[in-house]
């Protein structure tokens, strides 16, 4: 309360997103713990964990997740720039990257640090540019190049 006695909501609202957070990162946590917890699986898992969990917020985060991205899918980004390089924009490339990794538009925007609803744009401009009629041709496109 202030000093009129009045509820203030913005302190609601910022312990509500730090909460959020908090259980995003126990959950990290959790996860990174059964991980450790498997070290016969770890080099086999890692990879993709860490694709999963990756923020790309700068360039240099970009670089090093397709770095991962290649040694998890050989040839996969090379095949995605060769076949669509001259229809696609890099945010779109990256877009199929992230689609190969995951289908949670969640992850997603959480990687990105953009909205569900930035994502879902972003999807349905990726269908149109390849004339896909919906996400499942989208997907059945991703899952097919070699």
């Amino acid at each position: 309360m202030n000093k009129s006695g009045v509820t203030n909501s913005i302190d609601f609202q910022q312990i509500e997103r730090l909460s959020n957070v908090v259980v995003e990162l126990i959950e990290k946590i959790d996860s990174l713990q059964r991980v450790i917890g498997k070290p016969d699986n770890l080099n086999e898992y890692s990879d993709e964990f860490f694709l999963k969990n990756l923020k790309i917020l700068t360039e240099d985060d970009w670089t090093r997740y397709k770095q991962i991205f290649q040694q998890v899918y050989p040839n996969y980004y090379g095949q995605i720039q060769y076949k669509y390089g001259d229809i696609l924009s890099k945010a779109e490339i990256r877009m199929i990257l992230l689609l190969k990794t995951t289908n949670s538009h969640e992850t997603i925007s959480s990687i990105l640090g953009i909205s569900k609803e930035s994502v879902r744009v972003c999807i349905y401009r990726l269908r149109i540019k390849l004339n896909l009629k919906t996400k499942k041709e989208l997907n059945a496109l991703i899952d097919n190049i070699h």
